[in-house]
């Protein structure tokens, strides 16, 4: 029996490899902006290879609640820490740009939803603690206010 190099592959994790690379949409111009940290550009870049498989985009409220409460998605795909995009205000369509910190476009977010979370529940439930000496805590502390649910393409 031959057994193809690919059926010797690690499976992705939640069954299926996400892909959310794509094209540049035309109006890109006319959408709102959202400027990433380094730290969402990252998640970002891993969103779209599929390193986060299987979430296709930053987690909305459902995702987000059972991960903190309980290390699963909603979906029950064991998952240890939000994958969230920090904003200070909601935007106004249904689809915003993701910018670096240069001002370049880098994805566009089809808006799923916006909302409010507790910093503090959810630096005690991630981390166990809600001592800002913890890196974690402390960047967590340092964010906006709402986050900002979607896929990203």
């Amino acid at each position: 029996m031959t057994v193809a190099a690919t059926d010797r592959l690690i499976r992705p994790h939640g069954g299926a490899l996400v892909d959310r690379t794509g094209d540049r949409p035309d109006d890109l111009d006319a959408l709102e902006t959202f400027a990433l940290t380094s730290r969402e550009l990252s998640d970002l870049d891993m969103l779209a290879s599929g390193a986060l498989s299987p979430l296709e985009g930053f987690m909305g409220r459902a995702d987000y609640e059972r991960v903190i409460e309980e290390m699963h998605l909603a979906n029950g795909v064991p998952w240890a820490l939000p994958v969230c995009l920090a904003v200070d205000a909601a935007p106004t369509g249904d689809r915003v740009v993701l910018i670096d910190e240069g001002g370049r476009p880098v994805a566009v977010l089809e808006m799923d939803g916006v909302f409010e979370y507790d910093k503090e529940r959810e630096a005690e439930l991630c981390f166990r603690t809600t001592d800002e000496a913890h890196p974690g805590v402390a960047r967590l502390y340092g964010q906006k206010p709402l986050y900002l649910a979607g896929r990203v393409t």
